[in-house]
């Protein structure tokens, strides 16, 4: 699964902000934002960013040690921030893309999987509201319990099977639909 950095951008928007997940993104100053990921082992991936000509520009990533970002993660992103790394119309993009990042730290797979999950769980929740479906009307739909209703629901559980995935979209007469792209 591939996505542009157009698309990329798109879905970090749709993720943070139409799915209210901002705790996961916080301001750090002087026009700095941190976004937060967990990844495999526990772990905690953070990418320092700032947003330029409507469009979010990534300017250091790492893996986190402590809960406090460390000082020369902070200037690093500053320095870059204030530099040529900044995107222009004439210059283009600059630097490795965000994708590059996670597939160095051997992650692109599983965030790519968790992003889609979270957008298709907040899609279902939005679908269920707008048609005034309660939770345990959907699962009596479903033929499934609610606690599984509630596990497709959960943007952090990205195990959750494709028929199970179609059942629900079904029931609220939507389509799933999955590609392969390039």
């Amino acid at each position: 699964m591939g996505f542009s950095v157009d698309g990329l951008y798109d879905l970090w928007y749709t993720v943070l902000y139409e799915v209210r997940l901002v705790p996961l993104c916080r301001r750090l100053g002087d026009g700095l934002w941190e976004v937060r990921s967990n990844i495999t082992g526990g772990r905690m991936a953070r990418v320092i960013f700032v947003v330029h000509a409507a469009r979010m520009v990534l300017l250091h990533g790492f893996v986190k040690k402590t809960r406090k970002t460390a000082k020369p993660d902070l200037e690093l992103a500053r320095k870059r921030a204030k530099g040529d790394h900044v995107m222009t119309k004439e210059k283009g993009r600059i630097g490795s893309s965000f994708e590059d990042y996670l597939a160095e730290q051997g992650t692109l797979e599983e965030a790519n999987a968790s992003a889609v999950k979270r957008v298709l769980a907040w899609q279902l929740e939005q679908e269920m509201e707008r048609k005034q479906i309660s939770k345990s009307a959907m699962a009596r739909a479903m033929c499934t319990s609610r606690s599984q209703l509630d596990r497709i629901l959960d943007p952090d559980n990205d195990h959750i099977r494709l028929d199970t995935l179609t059942a629900a979209a079904n029931v609220l007469g939507l389509n799933l639909r999955i590609e392969l792209i390039g």
